[in-house]
């Protein structure tokens, strides 16, 4: 099992990263940290948002990082709880409204790819 933390600056939303295991290890994991819906990571991935004192961070599970679609999908229900936590609308308009989605999608991804 292999945990990394990616630190995200201008929304502070920190990423717990949970890569390589078993999905029972992760279900161990998720119990370790308490989480509510630990029997969900059946499909080899999971994503989670959880808020403490410090305040929102979400737990992403991916049982290997070969899984390209698995990393884009959990991605991607990260950047859209953190728009709408923060109040970013993500749609398609002249304003262009989608590209601070796009744009953490594309940091997240290199990030959780740069993982070995």
């Amino acid at each position: 099992m292999n945990i990394r933390t990616i630190k995200e600056d201008v929304f502070r939303w920190d990423i717990t990263v949970v890569y390589n295991c078993s999905v029972d290890e992760m279900r161990k994991f998720l119990y370790k940290v308490k989480s509510p819906d630990a029997h969900d990571c059946e499909g080899g991935m999971y994503g989670a948002v959880f808020r403490d004192s410090k305040g929102w961070y979400s737990i992403v599970y991916l049982a290997n990082l070969k899984n390209i679609p698995a990393i884009a999908h959990e991605a991607l229900h990260l950047v859209l709880r953190i728009c709408h936590f923060h109040g970013i609308p993500v749609t398609v308009t002249p304003d262009n409204y989608d590209e601070t989605a796009a744009y953490l999608l594309e940091f997240y991804m290199k990030k959780i790819l740069s993982f070995k």
